[in-house]
């Protein structure tokens, strides 16, 4: 069984600045960098670049899910220290 993190901005927040979506996908650039060679967690590098309000992170451990999360919102907090951004945990069904 594994987890994802969704990243999430209010869409209005978001399309009130241009500025906010830019971060947004900064954000997402970080995260795709810091776990691209980890095997715990990733990114799709084609969401992030589409990204306006959501980014998911991939494929998590249910042992590794605090250790993530923890890297994530430190990550959220360097970008948006306005804490604008929510942190959700999403249960992936086996199939």
């Amino acid at each position: 069984m594994s987890w994802n993190l969704i990243v999430a901005i209010s869409y209005e927040v978001a399309s009130a600045h241009n500025s906010h979506i830019h971060r947004f996908r900064n954000l997402g650039e970080k995260l795709y960098n810091h776990f691209l060679d980890s095997e715990f967690a990733y990114l799709d590098i084609d969401e992030v670049d589409k990204a306006v309000d959501t980014l998911k992170v991939y494929n998590i451990r249910r042992r590794q899910l605090k250790r993530i999360k923890e890297e994530v919102l430190h990550f959220m907090r360097q970008e948006f220290p306005e804490e604008c951004l929510t942190l959700l945990e999403e249960k992936v069904q086996p199939n």
